[in-house]
């Protein structure tokens, strides 16, 4: 909750919120939901954020590339895997190491067919982090 509450005040509101369908996933994006001040008819859940692989979370999100902030809630190793195939497109090794609680900002752009090919991270933050900007 900590987390979430740091979390508030590094972003903007998002106008999504993507999780898995996984209990402990699906807890979490309530919190952050809740932290916010989300409506909660924007939280969803994607399936691929379950089960990956991390080009198949890519595909899946493709139907809304359009949208302007979007959450993924999920899990590890896949959130790591999805994130290092959009910021150096591949996943022969890690780009970053995404601890419980963290967080990270990935800017994205759709390829020319529409599929989201291309992101650049823009800051990861640890929960330690989180929790402090959450009680200063």
């Amino acid at each position: 909750r900590q987390a979430a509450a740091g979390l508030a005040r590094v972003i903007e509101k998002p106008s999504l919120v993507l999780a898995s369908p996984k209990v402990r996933a699906a807890q979490t994006a309530d919190i952050i939901v809740r932290a916010l001040h989300v409506d909660a008819a924007k939280l969803r859940t994607l399936d691929t954020l379950a089960t990956g692989p991390a080009r198949a979370i890519l595909d899946s999100l493709t139907p809304h590339a359009a949208v302007d902030r979007v959450i993924l809630v999920g899990h590890e190793p896949l959130l790591s895997e999805t994130i290092a195939l959009l910021c150096a497109g591949q996943l022969t090794r890690p780009v970053v190491e995404m601890k419980k609680a963290a967080a990270a900002c990935v800017t994205t752009a759709p390829g020319v067919d529409g599929r989201l090919t291309f992101g650049t991270l823009n800051w990861l933050l640890p929960p330690k982090t989180l929790r402090a900007l959450a009680s200063s």
